[in-house]
């Protein structure tokens, strides 16, 4: 069985005699019975710690004017230390609201540019579709001014395949078309530039929306 023996209570040439091989000591810690006193601050972003710990039994109670005036001494110095924490504490917040102010307007601003993008794309679309729709009915005039000339068969014939030509056509008005254009968002100066703080750092004007 196991047993732990403490190195002060064997002789000097016994405390660390050479190992056999593969055998190595074992060392743990053990009580002894001697009072140990830890004060540290609760805050982890101020930290203090202090032990006293008795060199024998019983020395503790002429320990405490020592340990008071440690503690007493400690005490305006965590207060500093707490003091600078929130400090940090409020600039690193302040720091992450800016940061979140840019980037939501960059998000903004590129949700804009999409918009735009977009608006831009469905309107050349519409005037494709002006042009086809003015090429067409350049077309069907010029077939109708042909009818025109003819007689008979051939007349009734022609008319009736512009007019199926004209409902195959059809489709959705280019004029409505461009009713229903969704109109690009608008940017102001201020939100393209961004404002300047007193600080002098550039901000990003935060919309409503």
């Amino acid at each position: 069985m196991d047993r732990y023996v403490r190195i002060s209570y064997r002789p000097p040439t016994r405390r660390y005699a050479p190992q056999a091989p593969g055998e190595a000591d074992e060392t743990r810690d053990m009580p002894t019975g001697r009072f140990v006193l830890r004060a540290y601050s609760p805050r982890h972003d101020a930290p203090w710690q202090h032990e006293w710990t008795e060199r024998q039994k019983g020395e503790f109670v002429t320990m405490v004017e020592a340990i008071a005036d440690t503690l007493e001494e400690a005490a305006p110095i965590l207060v500093k230390q707490v003091q600078d924490a929130e400090q940090r504490e409020r600039e690193r917040q302040a720091q992450v609201e800016k940061e979140d102010r840019r980037r939501r307007a960059r998000e903004r601003a590129e949700a804009r540019q999409r918009a735009r993008q977009a608006a831009e794309d469905e309107l050349r679309a519409i005037g494709k579709v002006w042009n086809d729709a003015f090429a067409l009915e350049a077309f069907f005039t010029e077939r109708s001014r042909r009818a025109a000339t003819l007689g008979g068969e051939q007349r009734a014939d022609l008319e009736a395949r512009i007019e199926t030509a004209r409902e195959l056509m059809g489709g959705e008005d280019a004029v409505d078309q461009f009713l229903n254009w969704k109109f690009p968002p608008m940017v102001s100066s201020d939100e393209e530039d961004g404002a300047v703080d007193d600080d002098g750092d550039d901000d990003v004007v935060e919309d409503d929306d």
